[in-house]
């Protein structure tokens, strides 16, 4: 079992471990969104306007759940390089915590 550095933030020390869980996090909704909602949508406006949906949407939209899916674990995995990551905390986009704000001493 590999040790746990509690100075690095765990997406650091585990860049897999967060791309796939990005991964998971993002082709869920994807695909409830593009396979399931999305043509159920298109399909009451083409039964309005008279047209009908090509037979391979459900395949093609689920093609583009994983691509999207996919493209957000590489960035997930990206972000997570330590160099990557302390780039990031300039900007507050780290993966650590927040630093503490610091407040006076109210009796002081």
């Amino acid at each position: 079992m590999r040790e746990i550095d509690n100075t690095e933030p765990t997406q650091v020390q585990q860049p897999g471990r967060a791309a796939a869980r990005t991964f998971w996090q993002t082709f869920i909704p994807a695909l409830i969104g593009l396979v399931f909602i999305l043509p159920e949508v298109l399909g009451i406006l083409s039964s309005e306007l008279g047209d009908s949906l090509p037979p391979a949407l459900r395949a093609w939209l689920l093609g583009a759940a994983v691509v999207v899916s996919g493209i957000a674990s590489a960035l997930a995995k990206i972000m997570a390089i330590p160099a990557v990551n302390r780039w990031l905390e300039h900007i507050r986009l780290g993966a650590g915590l927040a630093p503490v704000p610091s407040r006076p001493d109210v009796g002081n």
